[in-house]
Parts: structure tokens; sequence; C-alpha cells
């Protein structure tokens, strides 16, 4: 599959009774494409991690990725397509649905190296206006980071001060402070004590000082 997708041979594959992956490490990033096989079927999607800090956690630091493909414009409304990923199992000697193949070839590459390195993804964790979700679009890919935007700040300065990014701990911290005041409608906790409460959690394992963050927390 990874041939006919023209990737290059991975530097990790791992794999169970559902779910194969295969891994590319480089620039401070771990790049995996898995692919999943329920009875009769095939998934497929692409996550990129910052290596080190993702492992250090045991979450986050995270980029998912679609396609504009797996999207469609119903009455002016943006909706996702469910089954855009789903495909056929091939059996026997039967060749790789035609698809699976193209849809491969057209998505994973990009997918896989559309960031660069950790600072890139550090940017992609800020992406979006206070705690709304944020999506980067280029050349027909959607980049969008995992988790709160609350807890994607910490990630984002605790990224920044570990790899010495000025820039990124700016724009972190200076969206912070416009977001700040804002609550959600399910808690009256503002921004800034969500940023403080996920801050204490990190601060558990990380190895760069946040306590500016953690004083935050209600």
């Amino acid at each position: 599959m990874l041939v006919a997708w023209g990737l290059p041979e991975p530097d990790q594959m791992r794999g169970n009774q559902l779910t194969a992956s295969a891994l590319y490490y480089g620039d401070g990033l771990r790049r995996e494409v898995w692919i999943m096989h329920p009875p009769g079927q095939l998934q497929w999607g692409v996550q990129v991690r910052d290596d080190a800090l993702s492992l250090m956690a045991g979450r986050g630091f995270c980029a998912e990725f679609q396609g504009d493909d797996e999207w469609t414009v119903v009455d002016g409304q943006r909706r996702y397509v469910a089954d855009r990923r789903i495909y056929p199992w091939p059996t026997g000697r039967e060749p790789l649905d035609r698809r699976l193949v193209e849809d491969g070839r057209r998505y994973v590459p990009a997918m896989l190296w559309m960031l660069h390195d950790r600072a890139e993804l550090g940017r992609l964790l800020l992406a979006g206006h206070g705690s709304g979700e944020g999506v980067w679009e280029r050349d027909g890919l959607l980049a969008s980071p995992q988790g709160a935007a609350e807890a994607r700040i910490v990630q984002a300065v605790i990224l920044a001060r570990t790899t010495g990014d000025t820039a990124l701990e700016s724009a972190a911290l200076a969206k912070l402070r416009t977001s700040a005041s804002i609550t959600s409608g399910q808690s009256d906790w503002t921004f800034a004590e969500w940023v403080g409460h996920f801050a204490a959690e990190d601060q558990q394992w990380c190895t760069v000082d946040i306590t500016d963050l953690t004083g935050l927390q209600r």
C-alpha cells in the first residue's frame, strides 16, 4: 500500500490486529499514517506530533489532517462526509480499490509533510480565535490541532520554551491576553482560568517553567 501511494520506506512500522501504522521521524516531528481494517473495510488517516513532547505528555502536541474531498456544501453550509475515507478491503489477489490508490497518492504524502518542523506545529496549535477550533487550509488540505484551545495555548508555550522559539512564545501569550476573559456557555471559568487548569496538569511532566500559566488557575 505504501508503495502504491508513492511513500518512501518508513522509519518504523507498528501494528495490531486492527491497525497498522507507518512512522517517519525528522525535524523533531513524528509523522504517522495509519490504516485501520475493520471486517470488510479499510480506512486511513494521518497525524503529525511533536515527537519528544507528545511522548512525555502522553497526549497532545498533535495535528490531524483532512482532504477537501471530505467536505461538501449543503444549503450554503460546509458539512463533513463521514464515510469518505471508507474503502472496500481487498481480498485474495484483487487489486487495490482504485479510489483508495488515487486518494492515497493525492493526499497522504502531502499531509505527512505539510508541517515542516516543530515551529510550524506550534503555530498550528494557536490556530483559531478564542476558544474556537482552528484550521489551516493549504493546497486542498485541512490541518487542525488536536485538543481544546486553552490546552493548546499551554502546549505552544511549553514547545516554545523547550526549543527557545521566542516568536512562538510571544504569539501564544498574545493570544492568551486577547482571549483571557472569554467564558464558554458550559462553564463560568474564563479562558485564562482554563489555561491555568491545563498548565497545572502539564506541570507534572514538563521540564520548563510554566508557573506564570499555573498561576492563572481558579
